[in-house]
């Protein structure tokens, strides 16, 4: 299975309000042992996170702050990708009276509260963006969202974003789902958040986490669709509609190519390496009869004129 990272929200997702069960935590330290990659992408302030607490002991790399701030607890490093709110902004907030929250990089408060800050970002002239978080308002850095913040978190584990199931059920919860190769929301979720999602979950918070990281240490995905942009294109039928094949088929599973000689085995080998490599994926070619050494070697050089993408040929 391609899926070796678990990204996950916090509240509303692992915790029912603020508390994550017992039973979640004994599913994420099976999960962990099993050795999948455990990140946590949250909305709440990184001071919350204790660095010798049962997160930092469990989750790879914490994304705090809804991006804004990363924490990776095995080499105690704590990142801010996109700096710090602009000081003159944070005085203004902190000048106009209404409930707000610090963080290391960004500043929170709540709904109604939010026509003022959209008022003082007006005046300033911008500088900050503003996410939502069930009547939370979050005022970030340009650039921060929940979506790049993980990305960050994946560079420096040296993971791609086609190696991530995330899970989530907020609206600051979209960008990591667009980012992700599998969204998957809670049953909770906002009906936004299940719209964008690949699979809805029946149950809620823990239990739907429980459930859904037991059927992945069994090799088993949810059951969802394929965002239309993700499917490979092989070509189109006489009345023009295309023919779709997923990349999950050929990640996770086995796909033959049989024909006679010269019947374009090899060229649709090519063209599914194309759409492979178009979408975000690695592709390692082997070729096994003594022609083959030649015909990879034209796959490779079709691929690396066509996507700028280094290839190396190898023969077994």
């Amino acid at each position: 299975m391609h899926i070796k990272v678990f990204a996950c929200d916090l509240d509303g997702t692992l915790a029912r309000d603020g508390v994550v069960a017992s039973e979640t935590w004994s599913m994420l330290r099976r999960a962990r042992r099993a050795g999948l990659t455990l990140l946590l992408v949250t909305g709440r302030r990184l001071e919350t996170f204790a660095a010798d607490g049962p997160f930092a002991e469990l989750f790879e790399a914490i994304v705090a702050e809804d991006g804004a701030a990363v924490y990776c607890p095995r080499n105690d490093t704590v990142i801010l990708p996109f700096g710090r709110l602009e000081p003159g902004i944070v005085k203004r907030l902190e000048g106009l009276g209404i409930p707000l929250e610090r963080g290391m990089a960004i500043a929170a408060t709540w709904v109604p509260h939010d026509t003022a800050v959209l008022h003082v970002l007006r005046e300033t002239g911008g500088g900050a963006t503003i996410e939502y978080n069930k009547g939370a308002v979050m005022v970030l850095p340009p650039g921060a969202t929940k979506g790049t913040g993980l990305q960050e978190a994946l560079h420096e584990l040296g993971y791609s974003p086609r190696n991530v199931l995330a899970c989530g059920d907020a609206e600051n919860d979209r960008s990591l789902f667009e980012i992700a190769e599998l969204a998957v929301a809670v049953s909770n979720a906002t009906p936004e958040i299940k719209q964008l999602s690949h699979a809805v979950l029946p149950q809620e918070n823990g239990e739907a986490v429980c459930s859904l990281l037991e059927g992945l240490l069994e090799g088993r995905m949810p059951l969802h669709r394929i965002r239309p942009e993700r499917r490979l294109l092989l070509g189109h039928r006489l009345d023009e509609t295309p023919v779709h094949l997923s990349p999950f088929i050929l990640l996770d599973q086995n796909l033959g190519l049989a024909g006679a000689s010269a019947s374009g085995k090899s060229w649709m080998a090519g063209l599914i390496t194309e759409e492979l490599l178009r979408l975000g994926y690695q592709v390692c070619l082997f070729a096994r009869s003594p022609a083959g050494p030649a015909k990879a070697r034209r796959c490779a050089r079709r691929s690396r004129r066509r996507w700028g993408i280094a290839t190396k040929n190898s023969t077994v």
